[in-house]
């Protein structure tokens, strides 16, 4: 999924690239190793906005 995502991203614009993140991104968590985790919202197909025009 996170590479189809990624194929979807490339033509998009930093600020639309910006809006995507703030749509789906829920909580990042940093630990003292400084690992990420991500934690992000996949909404219903329903709800779902189209990423770069598709």
């Amino acid at each position: 999924m996170c590479l189809s995502i990624h194929d979807r991203l490339v033509g998009l614009t930093a600020q639309e690239k910006k809006e995507f993140l703030r749509l789906v991104v829920e909580r990042i968590w940093v630990d003292k190793s400084n690992n990420l985790e991500i934690e992000v919202i996949i909404a219903s197909e329903a709800k779902q906005s189209r990423v770069g025009g598709e």
